[in-house]
C-alpha cells in the first residue's frame, strides 16, 4: 500500500464577540469544512470529541476511497458515509482508490492461488474502512471511542505487515 497524507478542516472554537479563542459554551460558534464537520453541529449540538471522531471516520473514507464528501457524485440522498457502506464488505475493492494500492496487491487480491494473502489485504481493508464507517456514523453515541479505533487500526497494521 501507498501512504496518502490529507489534511481535514479542524472544528475551531471562536468567541463570536471577540475573535478570540474560547470555551463557553453560549459564544463558541464552530468553523468547519463542509463535509468533514459533524452533522449535529449544524443542529446547535455542544462542541465533542465524537465531532472530532465524526471529521477523523470522514478523512479515512477519503483517504481510501479517493473520494472527498464534497464531489458530485454525493448530494442530499447520498453522502460519503452511504456510498462505502453500500459496497461494504462484500464489494470493498470496488470502492478502494486504485492509486492506494500497488499493481502487485491488486494482482494478489484477484488471484485466487494467493489466497492467504488475499484475505490479509482484505482483512485490513475491511478493518481500516469498518472504523472510518464507524467514526463517520450519524449518531454521535454510535461513534468509536479513541481508544478502540487506535486498537482497530494498530490491528489492520500488523496484518498488513504480515503480508
Amino acid at each position: 500500500m501507498t501512504a496518502h497524507v490529507s489534511d481535514f478542516g479542524l472544528a475551531k472554537f471562536l468567541s463570536e464577540s471577540t475573535n478570540s479563542f474560547s470555551i463557553s459554551a453560549s459564544l463558541v460558534a464552530i468553523k468547519g469544512s463542509v463535509g468533514y464537520i459533524a452533522p449535529e453541529y449544524g443542529l446547535g449540538s455542544e462542541i465533542s470529541t465524537r465531532g472530532d471522531v465524526y471529521s477523523y471516520g470522514i478523512l479515512l473514507l477519503e483517504m481510501f476511497t479517493g473520494k472527498r464528501p464534497t464531489d458530485e457524485i454525493f448530494n442530499e440522498s447520498l453522502d460519503l458515509h452511504q456510498f462505502v457502506e453500500t459496497a461494504f464488505p462484500t464489494k470493498i475493492m470496488n470502492i478502494i482508490d486504485p492509486q492506494l494500492i500497488r499493481k502487485e496487491e491488486y494482482e494478489i487480491v484477484n488471484d485466487v492461488r494467493q489466497s492467504s494473502k488475499r484475505y490479509k489485504i482484505l482483512e485490513c481493508l475491511i478493518s481500516v474502512i469498518s472504523v472510518g464507517l464507524q467514526c463517520s456514523n450519524r449518531s454521535p453515541k454510535e461513534r468509536m471511542h479513541t481508544g478502540d479505533i487506535v486498537k482497530k487500526l494498530t490491528a489492520a497494521r500488523e496484518i498488513i505487515g504480515r503480508v
